[in-house]
């Protein structure tokens, strides 16, 4: 049993909730009702998911000395032992190639996006991390890949509005990460990883309330947009913003009141909150559209 988990965990198979994005140009398309191309876009998601896995475990190999010794991270399996180097580099090129053989058969495209958010994302494990503020844009450009592969697999190029929010809320994401990684580090005197040396708990904070409030800024403009109005049929989209405000409002509270983790991907997961909001934020599409 306790084999499995480690295997889980190496995978970081609870991270697949960010390969989510892959699945955003088809509901906002709203061709999630043609069968066809639901199935192509989940395809798609598992595909990235198992590229998602083989970075992480990429990641894990080259980091394996500092996450040794973060309080949270040595629990992983390579950097606890518990699964040797050796047959976690194989299981990363094995799932390499398998995802990038099945994603070119799928689409070339589609292919090319895997390619490339493999490739980057190698580089940032490599070193690119290591240079502030590139460290958080690779991050954020890596979930606008998944949107795009998401987009080629059923023709659909995704939006100006999309691309926009999706490199936004991601920067949010890579923002929270670093903000967990330095509050770690000050309740310690050990060396947690040294690219979180460039920022401080105020300036994180001052960075993810400020990009929340330019998404909610987008996502007004997005719903008033005239394109938006014509494509969905319906000029009251504007009012579904109270989901996303509540949303943030959530996440801060999380940060600033309870003084809990900044990861929202893993909030996600915890709080009943966020995900009774998100449903209901999903469903207003869905009501609002004639």
């Amino acid at each position: 049993m306790r084999q499995i988990k480690d295997w889980v965990s190496l995978l970081r198979i609870r991270q697949y909730t960010k390969n989510g994005f892959v699945l955003a140009p088809l509901f906002f398309s709203f061709s999630f009702l043609n069968r066809t191309l639901l199935t192509t876009s989940l395809y798609g998601f598992f595909l990235f998911s198992i590229a998602a896995s083989a970075v992480y475990i990429f990641n894990d190999i080259f980091d394996k000395k500092e996450d040794a010794a973060h309080p949270v991270k040595c629990k992983r399996p390579i950097a606890s032992g518990a699964i040797k180097t050796q047959i976690a580099t194989i299981i990363a090129v094995l799932l390499t190639l398998l995802c990038l053989y099945l994603s070119f058969t799928l689409s070339e495209l589609f292919g090319y996006m895997v390619a490339i958010y493999i490739f980057i994302n190698l580089l940032y494990s490599v070193a690119l991390k290591r240079i502030v503020i590139l460290d958080l844009m690779i991050i954020a450009i890596g979930f606008v890949l998944r949107v795009y592969a998401g987009g080629f697999l059923i023709n659909v190029l995704p939006s100006t509005w999309l691309t926009l929010m999706t490199f936004l809320i991601s920067l949010i994401l890579a923002l929270g990460k670093r903000r967990d990684d330095v509050m770690m580090k000050n309740g310690t005197e050990e060396i947690i990883h040294s690219y979180s040396d460039g920022y401080n708990i105020e300036m994180l904070n001052y960075s993810i309330v400020a990009v929340a409030g330019v998404v909610i800024v987008c996502y007004i403009q997005y719903t008033l947009s005239p394109e938006i109005i014509k494509h969905f049929h319906n000029p009251y989209l504007y009012f579904n913003i109270i989901f996303v405000i509540a949303g943030f409002l959530r996440y801060f509270q999380a940060l600033f009141v309870k003084k809990g983790l900044s990861n929202p991907s893993e909030m996600i997961l915890r709080d009943r909150f966020l995900q009774v909001n998100i449903i209901l934020w999903l469903c207003s599409f869905i009501l609002f559209i004639d």
